[in-house]
């Protein structure tokens, strides 16, 4: 799957702490910061998470996936990226032993469905943030051992 993410420059970018669900392969999922490149000075503007340090595993799989899913829930549309890896030597994930690799969900802004935005970290959108894990974890599955996975916008009532 080609990757949709887009870096700034380290140099030049703004850095933010943005909060983040974390699905860890050691932890149970909680709330944690990642690491966030602002493309403005005064931090306002587009923000890009840099989600490779949540992953334990750098050295055997350096390159992370993303897959772009919007979930409708009580008539409220929420957008999200979910973030993880793919390889036979990553480790099992704590909370579904199927996958191979941590997976992280940051909340997208509802102005334009691409800035990353902070979570909310309400008791709402865990459920939502955790049942958007649920439902993905058959498709990351698959595509940890298959060679494809879908390019659209995934889909999700709540």
């Amino acid at each position: 799957m080609p990757s949709t993410r887009i870096t700034v420059n380290p140099d030049s970018a703004i850095h933010k702490e943005l909060y983040c669900r974390l699905y860890s392969t050691t932890h149970a999922p909680r709330y944690t910061t990642t690491p966030t490149n602002c493309t403005t000075p005064t931090g306002l503007g587009k923000r890009y998470p840099v989600v490779e340090s949540m992953f334990l595993d750098q050295k055997s799989q350096p390159y992370v996936h993303d897959a772009h899913v919007e979930v409708d829930h009580n008539g409220v549309t929420y957008s999200f990226q979910v973030y993880f890896k793919r390889g036979v030597v990553l480790a099992q994930n704590h909370l579904a032993p199927e996958l191979q690799s941590s997976v992280v969900i940051t909340r997208l802004s509802q102005v334009d469905g691409t800035t990353v935005i902070n979570a909310h970290r309400s008791a709402e959108e865990r459920d939502v943030m955790d049942f958007v894990f649920e439902q993905l974890r058959p498709t990351i599955a698959h595509f940890q051992t298959k060679k494809y996975f879908t390019k659209r916008a995934l889909e999700f009532q709540y």
